[in-house]
């Protein structure tokens, strides 16, 4: 067969087609697997802020109890005073 100038701009076209296929499908498969990762990654961030968050409430409960307990023992040495 003969190669016309119509059949070879056919030829090119078609070509073209398929590279710019690939490269969608390229670019729709490294998208979905961009927003996974960072979906994942915001997951794993939530979840160790929750955990830190708790962790710190957790550590102002114990300085509030020790705080409760040193305002106590100054209320009762404030009551027994020693005569000077």
């Amino acid at each position: 067969m003969k190669e016309t100038p119509f059949s070879k701009i056919t030829h090119t076209s078609r070509r073209q087609n398929k590279v710019l296929f690939a490269l969608v499908t390229l670019a729709v498969i490294l998208t979905a697997g961009l927003y996974w990762g960072t979906q994942r990654i915001i997951n794993q961030e939530r979840g160790r802020f929750t955990l830190d968050f708790s962790t710190l409430v957790g550590y102002i409960h114990e300085q509030e109890i020790f705080l409760r307990r040193l305002r106590s023992q100054n209320e009762q040495l404030s009551i027994c005073q020693f005569p000077g």
